[in-house]
């Protein structure tokens, strides 16, 4: 009888966890083709963006989110969403914002950012992803939550990359 109860306890475990990777590979999918269906309807780029922000922010469940272009040596909002810097703010490309438009992905813990209504307020979670077009870097996502959420995975950086390439 324990053996028996064991193995469902096993089986109702592995269900559950599949069920979890089922839901995530879903939201994944969603994310990107609402991203997709938003640039290829909206006909102002910046509204576009915003609804691709709202998308982003959902999947993650951050509080902020920013589409920046950098020009001459800073970024510049494009579009933004919650507690960040409004359209048209202008922040320098210096420190963790230069190191992002480096990387692949730069994710950070606890961190002051430039990016938040405030100027420099901490953030328990902050995603950046730079904007790549024809080879090029274009500008930066950033997605930040003021409370603690899940940091993503690998699957979900990849998503995310897939996503600032719709951009």
């Amino acid at each position: 009888h324990q053996h028996m109860t064991q193995n469902s306890e096993t089986s109702a475990r592995a269900l559950r966890a599949q069920l979890r990777s089922s839901a995530s590979e879903a939201g994944r999918l969603r994310l990107l083709e609402a991203t997709a269906l938003a640039a290829a309807s909206e006909r102002d780029h910046r509204d576009a963006l915003r609804l691709a922000l709202a998308h982003a922010q959902g999947f993650l469940a951050t509080d902020t989110g920013l589409a920046l272009s950098l020009d001459g040596g800073g970024l510049t909002v494009l579009a933004s969403q919650g507690f960040a810097l409004p359209p048209g703010a202008r922040v320098p490309a210096q420190g963790a914002l230069a190191s992002a438009l480096r990387a692949p992905i730069l994710i950070r813990d606890r961190s002051v950012t430039p990016l938040r209504m405030a100027g420099r307020e901490l953030a328990a979670l902050e995603i950046l992803v730079p904007l790549r077009a024809r080879g090029q870097v274009m500008g930066l996502l950033a997605l930040s939550s003021s409370r603690p959420v899940t940091a993503p995975d690998a699957a979900d950086t990849v998503t995310l990359q897939a996503f600032a390439a719709i951009l």
